[in-house]
């Protein structure tokens, strides 16, 4: 993985940060219950029409629960398909820092090693880092 997955990443994480939440707008609303009120008022009881009132606005609730439910799965959804690329680079990136740790304790001792022989010649010499054996040679 490169760098370029992370700026992808930024990239859809910008435009996932600039959609906007479902809002539930009353005043869109409010025309729509006055015509609803006109028309069942006249030959409705005032139970009726606060009943269907209430029935309209119940159902535009329902209607913007299933969007904000819909809107956040799908924000969920794209989050950890984002987090998972995101752990991926994360994962390959410790392991190249483990190989890199473990060179630089190579070459450390490598170095104290070749100053040891430097500055005292009589020390007795030692590989500081073992052959490599592979199975079946001890």
């Amino acid at each position: 993985m490169t760098p370029l997955v992370l700026r992808g990443v930024v990239k859809r994480l910008r435009k996932l940060e600039a959609q906007r939440p479902p809002v539930l707008r009353f005043e869109s609303m409010r025309p729509e219950i006055h015509r609803l009120v006109e028309r069942l008022a006249p030959s409705h009881s005032d139970r009726e029409v606060i009943a269907a009132v209430d029935a309209f606005i119940a159902g535009r609730i329902q209607e913007f629960w299933a969007d904000a439910t819909r809107d956040h799965n799908l924000t969920t959804a794209q989050l950890n398909e984002l987090a998972t690329q995101v752990r991926a680079y994360v994962q390959e990136v410790e392991r190249l820092n483990e190989d890199v740790r473990s060179r630089f304790v190579d070459m450390n001792g490598a170095v104290i090693h070749a100053l040891d022989r430097v500055t005292n010649p009589d020390t007795p010499f030692f590989d500081p880092i073992p052959p490599h054996t592979t199975e079946g040679q001890r």
